[in-house]
């Protein structure tokens, strides 16, 4: 569900927050904008460092469904990242 913060299966220096789920709006554009320094600190429990990467990704292993996103104009400022995506169906 969205808000979830997930352990990465790969490392303990990454986590994964979702930021939506479901279908509700699939097939449309969606803006969405992180505080990045919130996020961190809500999932690992202390203060951003200096950002030296951003993964931004659509993600079904564990839903066993396939999905593709396309990504929009994506922006960093010192605050926030703004994503623009939209969703296709998932395929089952």
């Amino acid at each position: 569900p969205a808000g979830t913060i997930a352990s990465s299966a790969y490392t303990d220096r990454v986590k994964v927050i979702v930021v939506e789920s479901g279908s509700a709006r699939v097939k449309q554009w969606v803006d969405v904008e992180r505080n990045i320094a919130r996020d961190f600190r809500a999932a690992f429990g202390e203060e951003a460092p200096p950002v030296s990467a951003i993964a931004i990704a659509t993600d079904t292993d564990n839903t066993g469904t396939s999905a593709t996103t396309h990504f929009g104009d994506i922006s960093y400022n010192k605050h926030k990242v703004t994503i623009l995506s939209m969703n296709t169906p998932p395929k089952l």
